[in-house]
């Protein structure tokens, strides 16, 4: 076994070091440094400010901490914060999606407009000219003939 402080060997039912005298008691010294973790990690908790690069935030109903991502609080069952700004970006998404859809719907209206009245004006058009041909053609009979013609 090797001193804890200066590295020297030692045996191994030694209390302390024969060179430098530090204490080998390896339980006391795992205690003394979980102490001073502890100390620090209740400073930490004291103060205010969130923790760099923590993946917790207070929940806003009873300042439990809870996970960035989680929807609703374990302890008391509100609703993040984290919740509502996904609902507000599904709804702004959904908005977004609606538009687009619009946009690309009125040129196909419009499109469809255009093609009703050129086929109305088209469909009129033939009406008109074979109800003259028609007419024409009763004329041309009549003078050849002198009968009514069908």
């Amino acid at each position: 076994m090797f001193c804890m402080n200066c590295g020297k060997k030692i045996n191994e039912m030694q209390k302390n070091c024969d060179s430098c005298g530090a204490s080998q008691n390896i339980l006391s010294s795992v205690e003394e440094e979980n102490t001073q973790v502890i100390h620090v990690e209740k400073e930490n908790e004291s103060t205010d400010s969130p923790r760099p690069n923590s993946n917790l935030v207070k929940c806003p109903h009873c300042a439990k901490e809870i996970a960035k991502t989680a929807t609703v609080c374990p302890s008391c069952g509100g609703e993040s914060e984290y919740a509502a700004e996904l609902k507000k970006s599904e709804l702004e998404e959904a908005e977004k999606l609606k538009k687009a859809k619009l946009k690309g719907l009125i040129p196909i209206v419009i499109i469809g407009f255009i093609i009703f009245f050129a086929w109305n004006y088209v469909d009129n058009y033939i009406e008109r000219r074979d109800s003259a041909f028609k007419s024409e053609m009763e004329y041309k009979c009549r003078l050849v003939t002198n009968l009514p013609c069908k």
